[in-house]
């Protein structure tokens, strides 16, 4: 029966699924029938001859001996009354078996669950007393002659004698809990080593005897088993010794050797071992190869004090054997020959000496170290061997000792590496930066050595080293198009250095450069550090070649990094020396307005004027990115009426969603009455007349993004010298038709204007950078590849080199920057609990939605619709159960409002209700309706005359509460006379809701904004505020001040799962 059966049968068992049907048993035979899930089975033992025979039976795996409805009956079967499933074959009395009474979940929690006691079961644990182990010398004969062998086995205190050896045996120790688990474990090492040695001489174990000779226990694991029986407190006492006397472990080391002694009759060879201090009589070695001895003062069998010492030196088995021999004599006239022949086999055995100098030992040839170098593709290749001569034994201390030299003349941190267990230096395979290293600092000091032996050595190139600091001269050739080629020189000490070379070691990330005539260039310091960086960004942005390197000319932080290197010996040109006044923008000539310009401006609007007036003076584009509500659209006209004063002849184009049409054109009425003005809201086919005829003479074209998208080529056609496109983050899917439109239309000068230039993730903020200056942040796949990813893997370094890329071309400022002196803005979270009903509701659906999320989040991309429509089914049953169809209970939400805007209305505040739903927008304006509070309404429906007059009618004071659909009063209203904001669902998007409540906070508001976000507690709308604050944190550190490295902040299956915790 295989594993996998029984787990399967214990299984069926345990959940109840095998009943017993009938039990026979005869003298012989026992069988045991039942059914097991719907299946008849059958087991049976039977007695043949000396043997028992199994067999079974079942009616769904017919034919197979076993399957796992045969190991459920039997895991049953162990478990009926009166002794299981056994066969016998005494006669015993008819078998009355009946079916057990014992329900089956009462016999399998039997079977599953501990036993516990009666109170009266109970006993106390008994003590664990000390382990002993008696070692006894025991006489015997080997070959014919005497020998003596040290036994052991485990030993109890007894109640006469210290230590006794009944009750206690090696085969029964391990399990025998008398004794510590500590002291058990250390002893029954013994029986390991002695299975593994008769393993080892007979290639077969048999079950431990009473005693265990350590004479043949590995040695080396002999002597580590010993500590550790000392170490764990087991008493090691002498069986020799009627009082057992303790067997004592030296920390002395005792000593083996052959000692050679000259005399007239030749050379006298006798092998030796010694206790630690000089015993030689009574010593016998312990191990094999032996690495301890056992020594006393008298034979070892009558030796009441026994003492174990390690021996100071590896030795081979072969010397017990020639002690055994006893000493032989070599004959003068054959001593040379036995130097020859036998002496160096001899070293392998034991130490050499002469006790009494009457034979001076000659000492072997010394090895030596052979190093071969190789060179190779990618480097240098080190091989390193041991060079002995012919017949030599190994000598592990000088090898130990020619190592520490090598390591102690190189110096540092051993260079070589650490010697590997063979005595040798790892083999290497050097870098091409490794392996000039080694050439010119390491190979050197290893040819000094005497004991190092080198091959290749005499092929490898021979270095010089040029450390003289670098001079970089980069001249700028006038720009062709929307590019600089840059010529490139560098020198050392007045020697050229070819820049293609330069370039390809900078590219591959070496560190040194090597010229034709092996001059060595360390390349790796921080002024070369940062060049390879502005190559390595050279090639992301542009193309880099030869001694040439071509960058896109809005590339100026790039060439300033370049200049501020110091090494750099830069020729600018004009256009360079321009472009420095755009990378600090407090610097920017300030622009007198004309008088034609009606609207006063503010210090940080003068700046921004004057910075939109430098980017359209040399044909840029840009992204004013002000704060919502500081006057980006003033900060426009007064560049554009800057422009018109210079050219009456030009034309500019405005592109804004059409709720904002109107505006901008009474904006330029306003504040440029001397500017001929046209909003264009209609197409040539339902005027009647062409976009061209539409625009006459008009300076300021204002159309809609849907008009100019239906309307393109004839757009196209008009020639516009200025593109603004107003809250452009509807051209921020770089794969829309607008997009593409956008960046199809051929201007000078495009402007996108956005308070939100990213509201998800980096690939929008690059649509929108790609709008107003194509090439800055290199093509898509380049921005993924060299920002997106590793930004939103934490590189705040990238992070800074992006932000400093964006900052010429880039203007943002937030209202706490520059507007300090703006009413407070007061924002609270006002939780609200759900109603009994409504709580039951919502977590029914709450579980099921989950489920269904849970199972779509392995591939987010195909089913990202389910997903989002999923959850925002879930997001309108936290507002209110009827919108779903999930019951009338009461909204707290409604009731939370009617509390807020009946006392705000009260105490004279002016109100905007905002929500994304416009199904409970309307249940809102209900609520108002019901207090008999007059309200205004707006949502996408809302025609553009109706809308008009809603918004003049807040401003005006005809009613004190507005209810705004998020998405249709997101932005181009303006409405400062409102002091209170309820915003009544989160919105993922944080960048939404500051829209909707900068209508209040913007210039303009003299009073103190309060915004009351109200969430229902303990709902999916919690888990949208954290969402929230994960995207401010993203648009932060990129736009922001902060240097934290943004995490991703596109909705993926983690913020999918985070939502439904």
């Amino acid at each position: 029966m295989t594993e996998e059966e029984y787990a399967a049968g214990w299984a069926i068992a345990n959940q109840g699924q095998v009943s017993i049907h009938d039990r026979k048993q005869a003298p012989g035979m026992s069988a045991v029938f039942g059914w097991v899930d719907n299946a008849f089975v059958v087991v049976q033992l039977s007695i043949q001859g000396t043997n028992i025979s199994f067999s079974s039976r079942c009616d769904t795996h017919e034919g197979e001996y076993s399957c796992e409805h045969v190991a459920a009956l039997l895991v049953e079967a162990t478990q009926i009354d009166g002794g299981g499933f056994r066969v016998t074959d005494e006669v015993k009395p008819r078998d009355t078996w009946k079916a057990p009474q014992v329900a089956q979940w009462e016999r399998t929690l039997k079977r599953l669950l501990p036993h516990v006691p009666e109170s009266d079961e109970f006993e106390d644990e008994p003590e664990e007393e000390p382990l002993g182990i008696i070692l006894k010398v025991v006489a015997a004969t080997r070959f014919g002659r005497p020998t003596v062998h040290l036994n052991a086995r485990p030993a109890r205190r007894g109640a006469r004698s210290p230590w006794v050896q009944t009750g206690v045996s090696w085969r029964k120790l391990s399990f025998d809990d008398r004794f510590p688990k500590e002291q058990r474990r250390a002893a029954n090492e013994l029986v390991m080593l002695n299975e593994r040695a008769q393993h080892d001489l007979y290639g077969h174990v048999w079950d431990a005897t009473d005693w265990i000779t350590l004479n043949n226990l590995p040695g080396k694991d002999l002597r580590e088993a010993l500590d550790r029986i000392r170490d764990s407190g087991i008493h090691i006492v002498n069986g020799n010794a009627n009082n057992r006397a303790d067997v004592s472990l030296s920390e002395q080391a005792g000593s083996a050797f052959l000692d050679l002694r000259r005399s007239e009759n030749g050379l006298t060879v006798e092998g030796i071992f010694r206790g630690p201090n000089g015993e030689a009589d009574h010593v016998m070695a312990l191990g094999n190869p032996p690495s301890l001895v056992a020594y006393a003062d008298k034979p070892l069998e009558k030796a009441k004090d026994l003492y174990i010492a390690p021996l100071d030196e590896a030795i081979g088995q072969e010397l017990k054997d020639l002690i055994s021999a006893g000493a032989m004599v070599v004959p003068t006239e054959d001593i040379q020959d036995f130097e020859v022949r036998f002496l160096n086999s001899l070293r392998q055995v034991a130490p050499l000496r002469s006790q009494d100098n009457s034979y001076k030992v000659p000492q072997p040839a010394r090895p030596g170290l052979l190093l071969r170098l190789e060179q190779t593709e990618t480097g240098l290749a080190l091989r390193f061997t041991w060079n002995y001569p012919p017949k030599s034994p190994r000598q592990k201390s000088v090898e130990r000792e020619i190592v520490n030299s090598v390591q102690d003349k190189l110096g540092g941190d051993e260079p070589l590496g650490k010697a590997t267990k063979n005595g040798l230096f790892p083999d290497q395979d050097l870098t091409k930066d490794q392996a000039i290293e080694f050439v010119m600092y390491l190979l050197p000091l290893l040819e000094e050595h005497p004991d190092i032996q080198i091959f290749g050595n005499e092929s490898l190139p021979n270095y010089t080293l040029n450390s003289e600091p670098a001079t970089v001269s980069i001249e700028a050739g006038e720009s062709a198009g929307d590019w600089f080629d840059l010529s490139v020189e560098v020198s050392i000490n007045g020697l050229k250095v070819p820049f293609a070379e330069l370039l390809s070691a900078l590219t591959l990330g070496d560190e040194y450069l090597v010229l034709d005539d092996m001059t060595v260039i360390p390349i790796d310091g921080q002024e070369f550090h940062q060049l390879r960086q502005l190559v390595q960004e050279a090639g992301e942005l542009g193309t880099v070649s030869g001694n040439s390197i071509r960058i896109h000319r809005l590339s100026i932080d790039w060439w300033q990094e370049l200049v501020d290197l110091g090494i750099i010996e830069a020729q600018e040109n004009q256009w360079l020396r321009a472009m420095s006044e755009l990378t600090n923008g407090d610097q920017l000539e300030k622009i007198n307005l004309p008088e034609t310009f009606t609207a006063q401006l503010r210090p940080y609007q003068e700046q921004g004027a004057a910075w939109l007036n430098f980017l359209r003076t040399h044909s840029l584009g840009g992204v004013l990115a002000d704060d919502m509500g500081l006057g980006k659209t003033v900060q426009l006209l007064a560049g554009l009426e800057q422009a018109r004063i210079e050219d009456p002849e030009q034309k500019f184009l405005v592109i804004a969603p059409t709720s904002v049409v109107g505006n901008w054109a009474n904006e330029a009425k306003r504040f440029t009455p001397h500017m001929r003005v046209q909003s264009i809201t209609s197409t040539a086919k339902k005027t009647g007349q062409s976009i061209l005829e539409q625009i006459g003479d008009a300076q300021l074209v204002v159309t809609s993004y849907a008009i100019f998208r239906l309307s393109f080529e004839e757009f196209e056609e008009a020639g516009f010298s200025v593109l603004i496109l107003d809250e452009a983050q509807q051209l921020k899917n770089h794969t829309s038709k607008g997009y593409k439109q956008a960046r199809q239309l051929s201007v000078p000068c495009k402007l996108v204007v956005t308070g939100t230039p990213m509201e998800n993730n980096l690939m929008e903020l690059w649509a929108l950078v790609s709008l107003a200056a194509p090439g800055l942040l290199g093509g898509q796949k380049a921005f993924k590849d060299n920002y997106q990813k590793q930004i939103s893997d934490g590189d705040t370094e990238r992070l800074e080199r992006l932000k400093k890329r964006l900052r010429p071309f880039v203007l943002r400022r937030t209202k706490e920057q520059v507007v300090p002196e703006l009413p407070a803005k007061t924002e609270q979270v006002l939780e609200v609990e759900l109603e009994p009903a409504h709580r039951k509701a919502y977590d029914r659906r709450f579980q099921r939605v989950r489920q269904e999320v849970l199972g779509l989040v392995d591939d987010v991309d195909s089913n990202r619709f389910k997903i989002l429509q999923s959850l925002t089914l879930l997001r309108q049953l936290a507002l209110d159960p009827s919108l779903v169809d999930e019951g009338t209970a009461r909204s707290a939400k409604l009731e939370m409002l009617r509390e807020l805007m009946a006392d705000a209305v009260a105490e004279g505040h002016k109100i905007l209700v905002f929500s994304q739903f416009t199904s409970f927008l309307g249940k809102a304006r209900d609520i108002a309706m019901e207090l008999g509070i007059d309200h205004g309404y707006l949502d996408g429906a809302t025609s553009g005359p109706k809308r008009k007059d809603m918004i003049d009618g807040f401003t005006d004071g005809q009613f004190p509460v507005f209810f705004i659909s998020l998405k249709s009063g997101g932005f181009g209203i303006n409405l400062t006379t409102a002091d209170y904001c309820i915003l009544l669902d989160p919105w993922w998007n944080p960048a939404a809701e500051a829209q909707a409540i900068d209508r209040a906070h913007r210039i303009g508001q003299t009073k103190p904004v309060y915004v009351y976000r109200l969430v229902a507690k303990d709902t999916i709308e919690s888990k949208v505020l954290a969402l929230q604050a994960k995207k401010t944190q993203l648009f932060n550190d990129v736009l922001g001040e902060q240097s934290d490295a943004a995490q991703s902040s596109v909705l993926s299956a983690d913020d999918f799962l985070a939502l439904m915790q």
